[in-house]
């Protein structure tokens, strides 16, 4: 090798030792640092969840995955403005992915001017599997804002992309409403699975159709029933789940504790109580859904301690003196429920769930009048719940008293005609002898 070549090479190579020394020192970050986030007070779970993921963006600042991952916690907990900062650079970083775009429309979607825009931006770049939920959030958008037609595309978009969806054929009868058309309202709230998975909106808008139609007898019918119905199931939304698993902390985990609950997984949700209440030993709302969770378990004996706790914590609540004189009620011991429980409506008059463990509680003690005292109560203050009527009739059949049991069952069931147990009692009533 010459000596010209030999010097070539020996620039080439300090060349490539000073560009990787270069790299080496080159500022750590590239573009915007990521917001900070005022944590001083905040649940230390959730500290360390949000300090956590700024840290995979400090790491890697040029991954959008990073960044909305950060965004995703920071949304999940409530941190909506610094959230909205990481989604748009994350969707800077990686315009493909359709979760950062369609985030952050549904942040202060009523408000924010860019809504629409984020949104179809999200359903131009959405597979098919995820797509029916963001069209179904435009069509809501749209309507909302007076634009029947285009809602009415983006509703059959939905529907075409998951066949007999309910909320799109919900979206369908609101656009046909508004137009006036109650025979296209009527055909989409006539598909059965309407019925079955959005009862309460279902049961809304049939009484609105039905109201318009001049047919004032189905529409108080439908508008009853409504009122009775559950409350509706969130529609499908893949990258709003995506946020919600993300949570952390006492709030998080109480919000999946009474869902599991609210499903009728009682059970299942008893573990993770278990270490709330171990967690956040002076959490009030904790110990409360952890005694509804062992009542519906069926173990009134921890339900009562824990209902203990909360009153103690808590002595002006309601909801624990409730519990607590309801988990005594199932352990037997009806005088010492009948205390608490009277506690409770002392604590919080409205507070309805109260009144028929107290009646039962006292018909359990031997005061029948103490027991009709308290439903009679009950319906005085809430005659629109048909379970009032149907509580005070049951209690007045058992006091020989049906004549008058008659009048609150048949208010029971104008209020809900589905009532079954009404119905039975009702029949019992009406063949039941006049009192001697």
């Amino acid at each position: 090798m010459t000596i010209r070549r030999r010097w070539l090479l020996l620039v080439l190579i300090g060349a490539a030792l000073a560009y990787g020394g270069y790299l080496r020192l080159r500022p750590a970050h590239v573009g915007p640092p990521p917001p900070e986030v005022e944590l001083t007070g905040i649940d230390a779970r959730v500290a360390a969840a949000v300090r956590g993921a700024r840290q995979e963006v400090v790491e890697a600042p040029g991954s959008a995955a990073a960044w909305g991952r950060l965004g995703q916690v920071l949304l999940a907990h409530e941190f909506n403005a610094q959230a909205q900062q990481c989604l748009a650079r994350a969707e800077e970083l990686d315009p493909r992915d359709p979760r950062w775009p369609y985030l952050q429309a549904r942040m202060n979607a009523v408000t924010n001017p860019l809504t629409e825009a984020k949104l179809r931006r999200a359903i131009d770049v959405c597979d098919a599997e995820s797509v029916p939920g963001p069209l179904l959030h435009l069509g809501d958008w749209l309507l909302s804002r007076g634009r029947g037609s285009d809602a009415e595309a983006e509703f059959h978009r939905s529907l075409a992309a998951a066949p007999n969806n309910p909320w799109a054929l919900l979206g369908l009868a609101k656009v046909a409403l508004a137009r006036d058309d109650l025979p296209a309202a009527r055909a989409a709230l006539a598909v059965p699975t309407v019925r079955q998975v959005v009862p309460k909106s279902y049961h809304a808008l049939r009484a609105a159709v039905a109201l318009r139609a001049g047919d004032a007898a189905e529409a108080e019918l439908e508008s009853r029933r409504s009122r009775v119905s559950p409350r509706d199931p969130d529609p499908p939304d893949r990258f709003s789940a995506e946020v919600v698993a993300l949570g952390v902390g006492l709030r998080a985990d109480l919000n999946r504790a009474e869902g599991l609950i609210n499903r009728g997984g009682a059970v299942d949700a008893l573990g993770l109580l278990e270490d709330l209440v171990r967690v956040y030993p002076d959490a009030v709302e904790a110990w409360l859904t952890y005694g509804r969770a062992l009542l519906q378990a069926q173990d009134p004996e921890g339900a009562e301690r824990a209902g203990a706790t909360a009153a103690r914590l808590a002595p002006a609540s309601a909801q624990a003196h409730w519990l607590h004189g309801t988990a005594l009620a199932r352990r037997g011991q009806p005088a010492d429920a009948v205390k608490s429980l009277r506690r409770a409506i002392e604590c919080e008059p409205a507070f309805w769930a109260a009144y028929p463990e107290l009646g039962q509680a006292l018909v359990q003690t031997g005061d029948q009048d103490g027991a009709l005292a308290t439903v009679s109560d009950w319906v005085r203050h809430a005659p629109q719940q048909a379970q009032a009527h149907r509580v005070l009739g049951e209690l007045l059949l058992k006091a020989n008293r049906p004549a008058d049991a008659v009048r609150h069952l048949r208010d029971a069931l104008t209020i809900d005609p589905d009532d079954a147990t009404a119905k039975a009692l009702l029949t019992r009533a009406e063949g039941a002898p006049p009192p001697k």
